[in-house]
Formats: structure tokens, sequence, C-alpha cells
């Protein structure tokens, strides 16, 4: 079975809706900016929520904005509202997906501290990462990437080798929405080093580790 997985951001005002329909689809939901309601539950600036099919996000206390990764059986679609934009969607070609398989649908976070690049690694799954803050430049070699402007995405395959390198002397923070095989899950590194592990540790935050079936 082919799987895709895309990246959205949503911007509502204060008290406006978003709902989703009641599909197969596997969401996550980050809270960037502001607080929301996501089906009546508050979801305050970064946090994160998983939902399979129907949900309601509303914007609270003077409108947020919202990082979603969506993973189903179609390509992302362009929203038909201005309240949402597509900004990346890609097809999980690498993993051997089968009917009725656990995989884990991971959201977590990485700060890299400038100067020295993380060198050649790879990673059990693919993922769309999403820049908080920083700037980045990723080389890989399907698909170079990075980003310079909180919610810029970029697209890891995981089975090719990749170098990511921070550009100036600020800290680089972005979440990665990943697919893992479930052996990983409660596991903080997911990267496989090729040289040699960087001297200097990154800071890990676990947002959501949700097994799903496909």
């Amino acid at each position: 079975m082919t799987y895709y997985l895309s990246y959205y951001n949503d911007t509502l005002a204060d008290g406006a809706s978003l709902t989703f329909p009641n599909d197969a689809i596997h969401r996550l939901f980050y809270v960037q900016q502001g607080d929301a309601e996501i089906d009546g539950q508050t979801v305050s600036t970064d946090e994160a929520v998983y939902r399979r099919g129907s949900a309601t996000i509303t914007g609270a206390g003077g409108g947020v904005r919202v990082f979603r990764w969506e993973l189903g059986t179609s390509a992302g679609k362009v929203p038909g509202n201005v309240e949402s934009v597509l900004r990346m969607t890609r097809e999980c070609w690498m993993l051997d997906i089968q009917d009725g398989d656990e995989w884990l649908f991971r959201l977590d976070s990485i700060v890299h501290n400038p100067p020295d690049p993380a060198d050649c690694h790879t990673h059990p799954g693919p993922g769309i990462r999403a820049l908080l803050s920083g700037e980045f430049i990723i080389r890989q070699t399907s698909e170079d990437g990075g980003g310079a402007y909180p919610g810029d995405p970029w697209w890891e395959t995981g089975t090719e080798a990749v170098i990511s390198t921070p550009v100036g002397e600020t800290p680089v923070h972005f979440l990665r929405g990943m697919l893992l095989p479930i052996t990983f899950k409660a596991r903080p590194d997911t990267a496989k080093w090729l040289r040699a592990k960087p001297k200097q540790k990154s800071a890990w935050k676990l947002y959501v580790d949700q097994v799903i079936k496909l």
C-alpha cells in the first residue's frame, strides 16, 4: 500500500474553526502560536495532539497558528479555504507498508547548536521537518532542503545520507513529523551515524509517539 505524508500550516482567528472529515487520515497537530481548542481540548503554544479522522480546531485567545502533518493513502490536497496552506507532500516509498501493519507516527523536536553540522546520518523512516527558529541547510542525494523562516519544511527520506548544517550563530530549533517502526517507541535517537557522531549534544523533546495501524 502506498502512503503519503503531507504538511500544512493553518491560521485561525479567535473563534474561527476548521473541521476535518471522518476519514482514515492520521493527523498530528502542533500549536506553534496562540491557543487552540481541538475537539474541546485546550492545546496551548508548543503542545501537540494526535487525531485520526474527524477533528475540529477552533482558534482561542486571539487566534492560533497550527502546523499539521497528515498520513494517508493520497497526496495532500490544496485546501479550499484561506486558513490553510499545503506546504509539502511526499510519498513514503522507502517503507514496505502492508495492510494491518503497526507503525509509529511521531512528532518530536531537536535543538541543534551551531557551528558544527550533523554529519552523514540516516533514519529508520521518512519525515517532514518544520523549522521553528534559526536557519538550516540540508543536503541529501534526492532532495536538498532547509529553511530560514518559522514553518519552512524539508523532506528527509530516512534511507539517504543527510548532512544538516546550521547557518549563523543562532541555535536551530525544528520539528520532525516521522513514520517509524514501532521498535523505536520512546527511543530518542533515531539517527544512524555513518561517520563520527557529533560531539555536541542536541536537545530532544517528544510531543507524540502514537502507534497506528495502517
